[in-house]
């Protein structure tokens, strides 16, 4: 093993503190942009199903309407 030590590992020769900050950044990023879409197809789902839903009710108070309409 290149290092002798877990020690030796976490500070790499006094460069550890910019190796592992920029190992947690790209996580994060990374991890961001897994996130970010799903949430964003979750919300479309959202926004998709509300529409659906609004239409309903639409056409629901057409035929109502055309149905009282006929009935006069």
């Amino acid at each position: 093993m290149y290092f002798e030590s877990f020690q030796q590992l976490v500070f790499m020769g006094g460069h550890g503190v910019y190796v592992w900050s920029s190992v947690y950044i790209s996580l994060v990023v990374l991890g961001g942009l897994i996130l970010k879409p799903l949430c964003q197809k979750k919300q479309m789902f959202k926004n998709i199903q509300v529409q659906i839903d609004l239409q309903k009710a639409n056409d629901k108070a057409l035929n109502r309407g055309q149905d009282n309409a006929s009935h006069s």
